[in-house]
Order: C-alpha cells, then structure tokens, then sequence
C-alpha cells in the first residue's frame, strides 16, 4: 500500500498564527461586577413587606386511600368508635371533609376560606394564569387529575376581578414606595427632588410583530426599581362581538358614543 509523507510545519508557520485572547474583564466597569441590569434590579429587591407563613402549604392525596387508613387508626374521643371520612360539598376545588361517628357528623374545610370562597380556587387561578392558561385549561387540568369538575364562569370571573384589584392594590402601593426612594436618591445625587432620569422597557404577549397586547415600564435611574407601567392592547372583545351584531352605521354611531 502506498503511504503517503507527512506535512510539516515549520516553528515559523506555528508561532506566526494568531491565538485567542483571554477575557481579563471591561475595563470601563471601573471595578464593578459584571451582572445584567435585570439582575440588578432582583439584587436591589427588598422583602420588608412580604409575609411568609412556611406552615401554610398544600399537597395533592388521593383521598380513599389517606383516609381510610386514618380512620382505621383512630377512634372518637367521646364514644370510642370508629370514625369515617366522607366529602361534600365540593365548590370548586375546595370541599369539606365529614366525619361520622355514633355522636353524629361534623364538617371540617378542606382548607382555609377567604369570606365565602376557598383559598385554593383564587390560588390555582392566579397560578394558572401566570402559566398563561385560562378556565377552560384549569377544567381540563382538574378533569384528567380526577381532582374536581373545575371552575364556574361566574367563579373564575369573580376571582379574577378579585386577583385584579388586589394586584393593582399591591402595584401602586409598591410603586409609591419606589417613587419616594427615588427622590430621597435624587436628592442625594444633588438633582431636583421630583425630576427623575428615567428608563423604559418593554414586553409583549409571543414573539414577532403580531401581538395584541403589550406593556411598558419605567425604571428609576438610580434605584433601578419600576416606578410606573402602561398596558395596551390593540383588541376590544367588546368592539368584535358589537362589529358582528351591527351593520357598519350602527357600529359607526356606537364607536362614537
């Protein structure tokens, strides 16, 4: 078999080849770390205000199997006899919880109530809807874990006025606060107290140039927090449902009221 002679290279061909540099840092930084604004912002948070209660959590169990070898473990504590579980009254994905004995029945919540409505049902809402899925997605969810028949409309529409108005609540409340941080800062950078340096961003519903929905907010220069946010949206449920129902004149003089 024919062989074919090596390639050399000479010392001069290798040396004469450029090499990568090394990164050694930006050197106009002037010493900072180099970390995104976002990250920024998230360091700058603060948790003054936030409320945690670590006893306060939930768990998914199947409840034949839980209970029933519950009540093989335990007794009434004034007739000594047996106690079964059953469940009523189901609203949504909250229940209660009967327990029977020879003194009669009596009714635990399966969790905590807000007024009327259980907790559980605003919590999966907001959940879900931070996940981007809507009634009809919680339905399906609930029906294919056999965990409940799901929401209501009139429910979840009364959850998610709720959901809005404590979030809003919440949103101005937390805005205020950074807009009087921010002017304790202005002041401190030797600027007028009430003219702030601000800057914008921006997000959309998905990708590309086709979404209906947007926000904008600004950002306080010096104490990188959201002092002010904007929604748009370039559709009207209400406008199409009236566009269907009217002919162009009558949509016409409706738009105009």
């Amino acid at each position: 078999m024919q062989s074919y002679p090596k390639v050399t290279k000479s010392s001069s061909e290798r040396t004469g080849k450029s090499r990568k540099r090394k990164f050694h840092g930006n050197q106009f930084l002037n010493g900072e770390a180099n970390t995104s604004r976002s990250e920024k912002k998230l360091a700058s948070a603060t948790t003054d205000d936030v409320i945690i209660y670590p006893s306060h959590c939930y768990r998914i169990i199947e409840f034949v199997s839980v209970f029933l070898s519950i009540s093989e473990l335990v007794i009434c504590n004034s007739c000594k006899q047996r106690i079964t579980f059953a469940e009523s009254g189901h609203r949504g994905l909250g229940f209660k919880i009967v327990l029977s004995c020879k003194c009669g029945k009596r009714e635990i919540q399966s969790g905590p109530l807000i007024h009327t409505g259980y907790e559980i049902n605003r919590r999966i809402v907001f959940v879900m809807r931070l996940l981007g899925v809507a009634r009809e997605g919680i339905n399906i969810f609930c029906g294919l874990m056999d965990i409940s028949q799901g929401l209501a409309k009139t429910t979840y529409d009364q959850i998610v006025q709720h959901l809005y108005t404590a979030s809003k609540t919440m949103f101005e409340s937390v805005c205020k606060k950074a807009v009087e941080e921010e002017k304790e800062l202005n002041i401190q950078n030797e600027r007028p107290a009430d003219r702030f340096k601000v800057s914008g961003d921006g997000s959309w519903k998905k990708r590309g140039y086709t979404s209906l929905y947007g926000v904008t907010t600004l950002i306080g220069y010096y104490s990188g927090k959201v002092i002010d946010l904007n929604v748009k949206s370039g559709y009207c449920h209400t406008c199409t449902i009236k566009k269907n129902t009217l002919n162009d004149d009558e949509f016409e003089d409706w738009l105009a009221k």
